[in-house]
């Protein structure tokens, strides 16, 4: 059976090839749908309390969502030495933006 991601026909960094599928790793990981505003986010993760205010704020505004571990990702683009990745749930349209380490 193949997935949606497989037909998609997103390109991964510009190239002409479909969308790579990967899991979100264990754990539970916040990608927005910029990258100014995920990077904006994570500058507060020092702070936890100030996070989580950034973080659940934009959640109910729509412009983060959480991913949990064992979720089916698309990677739809990766920003080589910024350390991040676009990915969108499977069968999904929104794009977000989070960190590499969050799929595998």
């Amino acid at each position: 059976m193949l997935s949606f991601c497989a037909l998609s026909g997103h390109a991964v960094a510009g190239e002409s090839r479909p969308a790579a599928v990967h899991q979100v790793k264990d754990g539970t990981w916040i990608g927005c749908d910029s990258q100014k505003r995920f990077d904006k986010v994570m500058s507060y993760l020092g702070d936890k309390a100030a996070f989580r205010k950034a973080a659940t704020s934009a959640m109910a505004a729509g412009e983060c969502t959480m991913f949990r571990g064992g979720e089916t990702v698309c990677l739809v683009g990766v920003k080589m030495f910024g350390g991040v990745v676009k990915v969108r749930r499977d069968g999904d349209v929104d794009e977000y933006w989070t960190n590499m380490e969050a799929v595998k």
